[in-house]
């Protein structure tokens, strides 16, 4: 037998191996070169799948080249708004994935972009960029991120990076430029970025514009990292007729949807800027703005020095840190022809223009230092502003704000301390502008310059001191006391404003106050002074009279002179000057509120004035306006007083004058007074007259019951014959009492007096004494009565009157003539000076005027017939006459007794024989 053949194939399997690894390596090397290739295809849907997941708008890319070696490409990456029109669309360019992955990472040259855009804002001013990259909901953030690194680059030292962005086409349209004829364009532009180790960042720009606006912009920047963290910056931007549409969208619009720029600058600016910052931390930046609507450039020059430390820690901060202001900050600012138009857009201000006028020029020197984070913070230097309201300011201020977890003080104040001395001029121009026109006559109280120093200490706790002490023109303000959680004491003297002289303008303003016909003038200044004041602070309520009955303490105004003069004391040539006034108000917690005032009197007549005044429930002063004047008890003494100074206040026309004299001494009490009610009784004496009044207060009367009565005794003159006794009796004029010393006497009982003297309210019962008096009567009357009547030491009175809405009623008012009583009877009318009386006289007492009348009928009635008379009318032209209808029942009675006597037949011719 022969032997088998079949392991003779087992060395031809072995050797196959070989081969197949060497297809798998094959394999795996035609795979990994073409796997760019293969994922090329992926790349345009996976970052459109992505891009839509995140924003409202859809992002296509065309076509995506990938390789090892040479150049990518992707083509056409176009960005869609969310109704579906093209946004932008840009080709990118970059090397190939090892010359990438060989630097890391960090390492791309040549890296080239070609931009094409249409970017377009609709009225409102939002973009379709910016509809296309709104978010479609908020991500969440993963962590809190790694900080970069600190002491160095802002970007990784080892970055190698040169990028060119080629705007191919760019335009932009708003509602601006749509109205202007056509769009915004900037056509082959470029924008180059150049970062190497070792070297400064290298930034250019050029933008050609045109289209709408005919343009450019140029700009280059060079920003070199340094070991401090603060790297040296030094740029400049050149712009030339650059729309403002475009700027207005890059800032964004004010708060009312208003562009910011456009309306001021005009349709297009240009501007020059250039920046230099130090690693040391100095800032120098220059500006330069024009544009067609400005009169002149904006020009800014700014010089900021001792910045590194801090814009080190702002470049790198810590997780969690809070912004801080720099350690040290001094800085010069220049502004010149800023239009304030431009500043209102900015901050949201719109009355900057009426305060500072149509443009701004601004100088600032300051320098703002902490020597440590707890220390304060003081800041001190020099302001300049104007030119339309010149303002100047000297300022040196320390202050320390309180930690995040310290109460302020009494809820309102935001500081642990304060210590501020600031020296300012043009004061008064910028006050007159903040103010409304009615206020322009205060402002004169407040002048051109102020100096003000305020202090403020609560690192110690409670209490805390503070003290403020400014003045301004003629008016000088000084506060010394101490914060408590809820209240400010004032001991000693602490609250002083002191007005050393009233401006012109203020006495007239004071002047409108003034009753017509009635002149004060205010002399010299005001001083008000708080003593040992308790005041509650940091409520809800700025009432000040709804926190008087929490306060306590003393507040004392004290006056200079205040001439008095009205048309009485004109016509005498004289004048009332109150002088020396001091008014103190009395504050305590839980009780009355008083006042108290003193003055001097000179002028017309010396004197004095003193009153006391207490409200029992102060914290009505707060419903004043609802409820009207609370309960006020109220004594005054006033002694010399000139009486044609109270004839004007109470517009008797002179009576009081006439009445007591030139001058009167008067003591008031009220108890319990008020618009509701209360008791008002008084005092008075001169050297003509004394009187007492006691009565209730109510319905704008003073009223008596049964029980009480006023009383006036007086000395009987020309002047009070004619005012009193003519009005009250007017049949008597030119009453005099026989002896010079007697007094005549009125006492007036269940009266309505009316405060507003209107005599048509008046009510009372009088009893009217003259005493024995000479006397005369009205004119006319006298010829009524023959030589029987004597008008030397009669006595009048006392008689009984009654006044109900100012009429004066007689019953029975006699008057002993040759011993036969003759009475009148009648009414007199107060308010309009006008009577009508009654009254009957003996034919033998007759006048001429009378008898010539009844002479015929003499023989036919007894000499002891009584006539009825009437007078009526006003006092200056009575009517007097026979009451009517008493002739001819005289003439009638006549008649018959002539035919009884037969004294009718000898008229006619005797009897016949």
């Amino acid at each position: 037998m022969s032997a088998p053949e079949a392991p003779a194939a087992a060395p031809a399997r072995r050797r196959r191996w070989p081969l197949v690894v060497l297809a798998l390596l094959v394999l795996i090397l035609a795979l990994g070169a073409c796997a760019p290739s293969l994922a090329s295809g992926f790349v345009p849907g996976i970052a459109a799948d992505q891009f839509g997941a995140r924003f409202a708008g859809r992002l296509h890319v065309e076509e995506a080249e990938l390789g090892w070696f040479g150049r990518q490409r992707i083509e056409r990456a176009e960005i869609f708004d969310p109704s579906g029109a093209r946004v932008a669309s840009v080709d990118v360019e970059l090397p190939g994935l090892l010359e990438l992955a060989r630097g890391g990472g960090k390492r791309a040259r040549g890296v080239e972009l070609t931009l094409e855009a249409d970017l377009v804002a609709d009225d409102a001013g939002v973009t379709n960029l910016q509809r296309a990259l709104a978010p479609r909901a908020p991500t969440a953030q993963s962590g809190t991120g790694s900080p970069p690194e600190s002491g160095g680059s802002p970007w990784p030292a080892d970055l190698d990076l040169a990028a060119a962005i080629h705007v191919r086409r760019a335009s932009w349209s708003d509602a601006r430029t749509r109205a202007g004829g056509g769009p915004v364009l900037c056509e082959g532009g470029e924008i180059r970025v150049d970062i190497a180790p070792g070297k400064p960042l290298a930034l250019s720009l050029a933008l050609p514009l045109s289209g709408s606006a005919n343009g450019k912009l140029d700009a280059t920047a060079n920003v070199q990292p340094n070991a401090s963290g603060v790297p040296s910056i030094d740029a400049k931007l050149a712009a030339a007729k650059l729309p403002t549409a475009l700027v207005d969208a890059l800032v964004g619009h004010a708060a009312d949807g208003k562009p910011r720029l456009g309306p001021v600058l005009g349709a297009e600016l240009d501007a020059n800027f250039e920046l230099v910052l130090a690693a040391a931390g100095a800032l120098d930046c220059t500006a330069q703005l024009k544009g067609p609507a400005l009169a002149k450039p904006i020009v800014l020059r700014a010089r900021v020095t001792e910045l590194g430390e801090w814009l080190a820690a702002q470049l790198a901060p810590k997780p969690g840190a809070a912004f801080a202001l720099p350690p040290k900050l001094s800085a010069v600012v220049a502004l010149a022809d800023v239009p304030t138009a431009l500043l209102e857009s900015f901050a949201g201000q719109g009355s900057l223009r009426a305060l500072i006028g149509d443009e701004l020029d601004l100088d600032l020197d300051a320098t703002l230092e902490r020597a440590s984070a707890d220390a304060p913070l003081s800041a001190r230097g020099k302001l300049r502003a104007g030119p339309t309201a010149p303002l100047s300011a000297d300022f040196d201020v320390a202050l320390r704000e309180l930690g995040p977890n310290e109460p302020s003080i009494a809820g309102v104040l935001p500081l642990r301390s304060l210590d501020a001395k600031i020296s300012a001029t043009g004061v008064a121009s910028i006050a007159s502008k903040l103010a409304p026109p009615t206020a322009a006559p205060w402002l004169s109280l407040v002048g051109d310059s102020m100096q003000l120093d305020a202090k403020l200490d609560a690192t110690r706790g409670e209490p805390t001191p503070v003290s403020i002490a400014l003045s301004s023109g003629v008016t000088r303000f000084a506060l010394r006391g101490e914060l408590h959680a809820a209240r400010l004491v004032l001991p000693g003297d602490g609250l002083e404003l002191v007005i050393t002289e009233l401006p012109a303008a203020v006495r007239a303003e004071l002047a409108k106050f003034v009753p017509p016909g009635t002149r004060v003038e205010p002399q010299g200044g005001i001083a008000l002074r708080g003593r040992d004041l308790d005041l509650p602070i940091g409520g809800s309520s700025l009432d000040p009279l709804a926190v008087l009955p929490l306060s306590s303490g003393d507040v004392e105004l004290e006056l200079g002179e205040l001439r008095y003069v009205d048309a009485s004391l004109a016509a005498a040539k004289q004048e009332l000057v109150l002088g020396g006034t001091r008014a103190t108000l009395s504050l305590r917690a839980g009780q009355p509120l008083s006042a108290r005032v003193q003055a001097g009197l000179s002028g017309a007549s010396a004197g004095t004035v003193e009153a006391t005044v207490r409200i029992a429930d102060p914290a009505a002063l707060a419903r004043l306006a609802t409820d009207g004047l609370p309960a006020v008890d109220a004594d005054a003494k006033i002694t010399g007083l000139a009486t044609a100074a109270l004839d004007a206040w109470t517009g008797r026309a002179g009576l009081v004058q006439d009445i007591l004299g030139e001058r009167l001494d008067l003591e008031l009490s009220a108890r319990g007074a008020s618009a509701k009610g209360g008791t008002l009784s008084a005092k008075l004496s001169s050297p003509l007259a004394s009187a007492t009044l006691s009565g209730n207060l109510g319905d704008g009367l003073v009223f008596a019951p049964d029980e009480q009565r006023t009383e006036l005794a007086f000395a009987l003159t020309p002047l009070s014959s004619k005012r009193v006794v003519g009005s009250l009796v007017p049949m008597f004029v030119q009453v005099a009492s026989a002896e010079p010393s007697a007094r005549a006497s009125l006492v007036l009982s269940k009266f309505k007096l009316p405060l507003d003297g209107d005599l048509s309210k008046l009510d009372g019962t009088i009893a009217l004494d003259l005493g024995s008096v000479d006397f005369g009567f009205l004119p006319g009357i006298a010829e009524l009565f023959g030589p029987a009547l004597s008008r030397k030491g009669q006595r009048l009175g006392p008689y009984a009157l009654s006044i109900k809405g100012g009429v004066v009623s007689y019953e029975r008012l006699s008057i002993d003539v040759g011993g036969k009583p003759i009475v009148f009877s009648g009414s007199c009318n107060l308010a309009k000076s006008e009577f009508a009386l009654q009254l009957g006289i003996p034919l033998a007492y007759a006048g001429k005027s009378i008898a010539a009348q009844l002479d015929k009928y003499k023989q036919f009635v007894p000499p002891d017939l009584e006539i009825p008379l009437t007078i009526k009318g006003a006092w200056t032209k009575p009517k007097i006459g026979i009451a009517d209808g008493f002739i001819e029942k005289l003439a009638e009675g006549a008649l018959k007794g002539a035919v009884k006597d037969g004294l009718l037949e000898g008229l006619l011719g005797g009897k016949k024989k």
